[in-house]
């Protein structure tokens, strides 16, 4: 799929385009959710907003950097302040690193019982 290559070779001349394509509803889920996974993958902070709104207040995310990194937020305690102009920070490398993956995933999920 485009979107896949597109987040391989991190085209950032791309995020217009697979933002239009995420928040089209009368796109096909699959390709949203390929939009989606390059959005993520690219890393431009402009998409960070949009891929926020686009997951239900009830689910957790998960960013995972270069470096092995691996965070799980909540989505209701992202804050809304900032989105609009510089963006949120939802995490910071000290190591150099980058945030190269962004999942949506339920709160239940990955958790032992």
């Amino acid at each position: 799929m485009c979107a896949k290559a597109i987040a391989n070779l991190k085209d950032t001349s791309a995020v217009t385009a697979l933002l239009y394509c995420l928040n089209n509803k009368d796109e096909n889920y699959k390709v949203r959710l390929s939009c989606a996974d390059a959005l993520g993958r690219i890393g431009d902070r402009y998409a960070v907003a949009p891929l926020i709104e686009v997951v239900k207040d009830e689910d957790d995310v998960m960013l995972i950097t270069d470096k092995g990194i691996i965070i799980r937020l909540e989505v209701p305690n992202i804050s809304v302040l900032g989105r609009s102009t510089q963006g949120v920070t939802l995490m910071k490398t000290n190591d150099g690193g980058k945030v190269v993956s962004i999942a949506k995933i339920s709160p239940d999920e990955g958790e032992d019982k």
